[in-house]
């Protein structure tokens, strides 16, 4: 499944639920080009028009021509929750959010190629996908929920090293992920609540406190660490 080039949102009623104020729908309007914006304050078109000129605009574009994402970009809330056959999905560029349980329960994907600004993980939103060996992480994601990945069983490595996220405390544990053998934590961390299940973990230069136990994990400490 390719969204590489879709603008996968909320319905408007939808966005109208979750925000009261305009802020959130700016992230729909990022896509305006300078041609059609143009014609858009001469009056020679309307909003729709503008809007719909662009967005086509937008998605012709491949991933080195997109420079950021968008706030209004989102992978919904279970969208594709128990899809069971699928296998393989390439997320849209310029999405910065992957919501609650989207993709929990597609024990047969293999497969997933990450937005390229992604910021956000919510919980469950791969929980139970059992056939997932490793997932590439951008450096623009700045959180992951704690149950994001719960039951990943064929997940084996994961690398937030070049992540910085913005919760403080690190409380993921990958519950069930009983192949994973090297984790990297990410930076901005600074203190672990609970130890990720792996065999070797690095702990990164921000990390001042570690109150879980790791059984039976080689550490692998960056930067002086203080405990």
């Amino acid at each position: 499944l390719d969204l590489s080039h879709t603008y996968t949102t909320l319905s408007e009623d939808e966005q109208k639920k979750r925000h009261a104020n305009q802020a959130f729908l700016q992230g729909m309007f990022q896509a305006m080009g300078e041609l059609s914006e143009e014609q858009y304050k001469n009056g020679e078109i309307g909003t729709f028009d503008n809007l719909q000129v662009q967005l086509f605009a937008e998605m012709a574009k491949d991933a080195n021509q997109v420079k950021n994402g968008s706030e209004g970009c989102i992978i919904v809330a279970d969208a594709f929750r128990g899809m069971t056959n699928l296998v393989s999905v390439k997320l849209p560029y310029r999405a910065t959010v992957i919501e609650a349980n989207t993709f929990s329960g597609c024990y047969k994907l293999t497969n997933v190629e990450c937005p390229l600004y992604l910021k956000e993980i919510r919980r469950s939103a791969f929980e139970n996908c059992t056939s997932i060996p490793k997932i590439l992480f951008p450096p623009t994601l700045s959180g992951i929920a704690q149950t994001a990945f719960d039951g990943c069983t064929a997940l084996e490595s994961v690398d937030l090293s070049k992540c910085t996220f913005t919760d403080k405390e690190w409380y993921v544990r990958f519950k069930d992920c009983i192949k994973i053998s090297v984790i990297h934590l990410p930076r901005g961390v600074v203190r672990i609540g609970v130890a990720p299940s792996a065999l070797e973990c690095y702990i990164p230069a921000d990390v001042k406190r570690i109150d879980d136990t790791f059984n039976n994990v080689t550490l692998h400490f960056e930067g002086e660490n203080q405990s």
